[in-house]
């Protein structure tokens, strides 16, 4: 195994340990021009609601009409909008994760960030970030398993125990 896939693995391993995530940006990677792209999420919901609002115009005249496609438009902002994104971020993880030669794609189109959920929380974009040194002073650690028969300080042989993250919102 070459040093860029234990790097690679290392990832994938943080993130499974939800120590690590991926934010993107949705202006640059919801375009045609981006592999993660789905003109059908995009455009089918719009489709439907604007189609819904011209069948109420029609069957119940122009004020019920006018307060649909209103409806259609705080729809689509609040509840459309949020959807497309939380598709979009499934999407570039499912990539992102797949294997080194995808991720290493990816990297180099750019249009999003791996984020180290510590305190304070950490952030290497792409593709001017350099995702080895990333992985290697944050992820590797993580992924490392302890020596054969080896106990660590707070943990057992499976390595140490990680402390759990501090939940701000009470405080």
């Amino acid at each position: 195994m070459t040093r860029e896939e234990e790097l690679f693995q290392s990832l994938k391993a943080a993130y499974e340990h939800h120590m690590l995530d991926t934010v993107g940006n949705m202006h640059k990677l919801n375009n045609p021009h981006s592999v993660l792209f789905s003109p059908w999420e995009n455009v089918g919901p719009l489709l439907i609601l604007v189609l819904g609002s011209l069948f109420v115009l029609l069957t119940y005249k122009l004020l019920w009409g006018t307060a649909a496609l209103l409806g259609s438009c705080a729809l689509y902002l609040l509840v459309v909008r949020p959807w497309v994104a939380w598709r979009l971020h499934g999407r570039l993880v499912g990539l992102v994760l797949r294997d080194l030669y995808t991720f290493k794609e990816m990297w180099k189109l750019g249009g999003f960030s791996l984020v180290w959920a510590g305190y304070p929380p950490d952030f290497c974009h792409a593709p001017a970030g350099d995702w080895q040194r990333f992985a290697e002073k944050h992820a590797q650690p993580v992924a490392l398993p302890a020596p054969e028969g080896a106990v660590t300080e707070g943990g057992d042989e499976n390595g140490p125990d990680f402390p759990e993250r501090e939940d701000r919102r009470s405080a």
